[in-house]
């Protein structure tokens, strides 16, 4: 049986899945397929879930696994298929992968909290730097 290899680049991690015999994801302009020996090809990965195929000793005994990306690039050739997104999750079922999404949103929500109240306390503190300023440069 043919396989291939799936590379997946964040800019955190690179994750490898070695004897893949099926690819489907959702491009820009739909869903799309991939299988090895699969004619060199680009499409623009849309946030979603892939479904990852992986060879086992029969067909009855193929392993599905859940690929979740946020938007990137899909590079195809003949033995490798390669991925380059901002955030990648690989978990063997959907309820896995839909865990692994929300623990990532909620932990972008508290940055941004935290980035939001950063952002205020410094705000606060210019303003008062900038008017205790303006009175010592008012004064006669």
């Amino acid at each position: 049986m043919r396989t291939m290899r799936l590379v997946v680049s964040t800019p955190e991690r690179e994750l490898e899945l070695e004897s893949l015999v099926a690819l489907r994801f959702i491009a820009e302009d739909g869903w799309r397929g991939v299988l090895p020996g699969h004619e060199p090809a680009r499409a623009r990965l849309r946030r979603g879930a892939a479904r990852c195929v992986e060879a086992g000793v029969g067909r009855a005994e193929a392993r599905v696994r859940w690929l979740a990306t946020e938007d990137g690039v899909v590079l195809v050739d003949r033995a490798e298929l390669r991925i380059l997104t901002r955030w990648a999750a690989l978990a063997d079922s959907l309820v896995d992968l839909r865990e692994l999404v929300e623990a990532r949103d909620a932990e972008r929500t508290r940055l941004e909290h935290e980035a939001r109240a950063f952002t205020r306390r410094h705000e606060v503190a210019t303003r008062r730097a900038l008017g205790r300023l303006e009175r010592r440069v008012s004064r006669p």
